[in-house]
């Protein structure tokens, strides 16, 4: 077997994997890694479950995302984003931190294959930039609302109220969704912004840089503050019940 070490070892299907294992996918070095990783997983789910795939470095600073209204083969509404960070950072399963960006690739290779598969509706389409070959590379698609698509609207492109009105063939206006927009996920970004510091990966002042400018909170408002309030008080079981990894 040729192999590119590292690699990941995941399921197809995540319902019966994630809630033994708490996590999405589980790293191998070496071939011993592999094995043992394997007959871990084999032990979970079936075999046929079971994927090996390559690992693209860099992290969530090269994790990308193309959000959009698409119909009749057409972009009716856009956004862009860059995921810096998620929980947990290596192989997250919740993004904590996105801001708005203008990758003009990332549309080109969304547009074709969502025309390609005929797909009406909303969705995220996740890519990962390639260091190696300077390319974009097609992780997923979120055929759907996504867990941060509140940062739509902050940034101009109110994605539900679209569909809403497109389902209903009410007019749509669309502009131009605002680029460096950031949507943060409170509770969750800031152990994993210090778990980043602690390891020399993101300095203080980046982190405090990264919180400046226009945002969207995930839950904390102040015409509402309750929400937020119940989510702190109930997040150490949630952490117990979940894990928490960071």
């Amino acid at each position: 077997m040729d192999l590119d070490f590292p690699v990941i070892l995941k399921p197809a299907i995540t319902a019966n994997f994630f809630p033994i294992v708490k996590r999405k996918a589980l790293q191998a070095n070496n071939f011993v890694e592999l094995h043992r990783h394997y007959a871990y997983a084999a032990s979970i789910i079936d075999q046929s479950e079971i994927m090996v795939q390559e690992v693209i470095q860099g992290g969530p600073r090269n994790l990308y995302s193309f959000c959009s209204l698409f119909r009749n083969g057409e972009v009716k509404a856009k956004m862009m984003a860059n995921r810096l960070r998620q929980h947990p950072m290596d192989f997250g399963s919740a993004t904590t931190f996105a801001v708005t960006c203008h990758m003009p690739e990332l549309e080109e290779v969304a547009t074709r294959f969502l025309k390609k598969i005929n797909y009406y509706g909303l969705s995220e389409v996740e890519f990962m930039f390639d260091e190696k070959d300077h390319t974009f590379k097609l992780l997923e698609m979120n055929a759907r609302t996504w867990g941060w698509h509140s940062l739509g609207a902050k940034a101009g492109i109110n994605f539900s109220s679209l569909l809403f009105r497109d389902m209903h063939q009410e007019s749509l206006e669309v502009n131009s969704f605002e680029r460096g927009v950031k949507w943060i996920r409170e509770l969750t970004d800031v152990p994993i912004a210090i778990s980043e510091v602690l390891k020399k990966r993101l300095s203080v002042g980046d982190y405090l840089k990264s919180l400046k400018g226009k945002k969207e909170l995930a839950v904390y408002s102040s015409r509402d503050p309750l929400p937020f309030v119940a989510e702190l008080f109930l997040a150490p079981h949630h952490w117990c019940k979940r894990g928490f990894r960071i």
